[in-house]
């Protein structure tokens, strides 16, 4: 985070206020910055922080962020202070974070309606980060860069769902989206490369290339072939892990002598072009150990590190003993449950390589693009409305109980399973058990989190049991 983030609010009544927001527009774009009142924190607003513009009035939200550019003049409650706008956000002009959105996750109380400048702490400001990248615009991890953002692979910013299927197996079958889920037991050898059993020749060992080596490979192989390098095969078979085809390629690549960094720029600009990316998509990722499965190579997928970077990094393979790098035209994208907060440093260990987005439930069919999610959450079935009204309520108890809080948030994955079995099966076997596990099986807790449902005593007789044997398997155990 920068310094200090400030939001500066306009005031509806005002009417030099009401003509920003009306030309706000033509001020972004032709004069580039704002200058704002400061009767608040007019002492602490530096240069350098970050400023957010927000509107009252019919749509009230934030329509603008950039960087202060002149502090306020201290002791002086008429100070100005002057916002450069960032070229890079203009899409809030139309898209704006709204208020609704602020509520949605209680932070309204950034807004109170009764200051100019409010300053904004870590957590806000993560949620507007997280906002900004839903609207296609960067921001790295301090609020320093922002950029807009393309699609990965391809540049369309909608699709139905027949054609996105369609698109995800072509570029499966192509070795360009690759998925693959983290466990405990997965290692540097799957992931990377090793020394394996030939299952096919008893007693006898054979080189293994790794998942991520072979995407790897696979990106290096599109920069090259868009890049109309000559002599580079278009036949390899990406999918046969017995093959080294890394080696191959990163020879042709270092022949190429790319030594000047605009030879280097143009090279992979090129390659990062649509349809010339590669996607490694990783479920669980918090379920396996990161540091073991991408050992040495946790430095490589930071962006001056890769292939090109300003501080390319090459390391020897332990196994084959490669050089090895990773290209820019690929992506790491990662799933990880917060819920499971015996995991919560994971955060810590990957902020500086991944950008963090928070997917929370949806549960108002206007909130998604998703045909098949809309069509289910506005079902005239009367089991779906209840389960979507009683999840609702639900997650207003758990987010007002500290002790569990917005991880735990119950998602719309719930009501697709509602689809299948009555409601009341649905309540008892899958809704209850998850809501008394969050409550670490406080029955006071449980209650009070779902004070407004009728529940059978016999459940928690069933409960009671299930947890005095967990406990005597506990005791057991030591």
């Amino acid at each position: 985070m920068a310094r200090n983030t400030w939001l500066f609010q306009a005031n509806p009544n005002n009417p030099e206020h009401q003509y920003r927001l009306s030309n706000f527009k033509k001020i972004f774009e032709e004069k580039g910055y704002e200058e704002w009142g400061c009767p608040q924190h007019f002492n602490e607003i530096k240069k350098g922080d970050l400023g957010l513009i927000y509107f009252l009035g019919s749509q009230p939200g934030i329509y603008g962020i950039g960087k202060i550019s002149k502090e306020p003049r201290p002791k002086d409650r008429t100070a100005v202070t002057t916002i450069t706008l960032d070229k890079a956000t203009s899409k809030l002009v139309s898209e704006p974070i709204t208020e609704d959105e602020l509520k949605k996750f209680e932070l309204d109380n950034l807004v109170q309606r009764r200051h100019t400048v409010y300053n904004v702490n870590e957590i806000q400001f993560n949620f507007i980060k997280s906002k900004l990248i839903e609207r296609g615009i960067k921001i790295d991890s301090d609020g320093d860069k922002m950029e807009k953002q393309d699609q990965i692979i391809e540049t369309e910013t909608t699709i139905d769902r027949y054609d996105f299927d369609k698109e995800y197996k072509k570029y499966t079958e192509n070795q360009q989206i690759i998925f693959v889920t983290f466990h405990p037991s997965f290692s540097y050898e799957e992931f990377i490369e090793g020394i394996t059993f030939d299952v096919h020749h008893p007693n006898q060992y054979i080189q293994r290339e790794g998942i991520f080596k072979r995407a790897c490979a696979k990106a290096l192989h599109l920069a090259m072939m868009v890049n109309n390098v000559e002599g580079v095969s278009s036949s390899y078979d990406f999918k046969d892990d017995k093959i080294d085809i890394w080696a191959e390629l990163f020879k042709k690549y270092k022949e190429l002598n790319l030594t000047r960094p605009e030879e280097k720029d143009q090279f992979w600009q090129q390659a990062d072009s649509p349809g010339n990316k590669v996607v490694v998509i990783i479920d669980e990722i918090n379920r396996g150990d990161v540091a073991k499965i991408f050992g040495e190579l946790i430095t490589c997928i930071e962006e001056d590190k890769r292939l090109g970077g300003k501080n390319e990094y090459l390391p020897i393979l332990p196994t084959s003993r490669e050089k090895f790098g990773v290209p820019r035209n690929l992506y790491l994208i990662a799933t990880m449950n917060t819920a499971d907060r015996s995991l919560v440093q994971l955060d810590v260990a990957l902020r500086r390589r991944f950008e963090f987005k928070g997917m929370w439930p949806i549960l108002n069919p206007e909130e998604t693009n998703d045909e098949k999610l809309r069509l289910l959450l506005s079902s005239s079935t009367e089991k779906v409305k209840k389960g979507i009204e009683l999840l609702k309520k639900l997650n207003q108890a758990i987010l007002s109980e500290p002790d569990i809080g917005p991880d735990k948030l119950i998602g719309h994955s719930f009501i697709f399973d509602l689809e299948k079995r009555s409601y009341e099966d649905w309540l008892e076997l899958k809704i209850l058990p998850l809501v008394y596990e969050y409550s670490n099986g406080n029955e006071q807790i449980f209650r009070k989190i779902l004070g407004f449902v009728q529940i059978s005593e016999n459940w928690f007789n069933f409960s009671k049991v299930a947890k005095e044997l967990n406990e005597q398997d506990a005791r057991d155990s030591n």
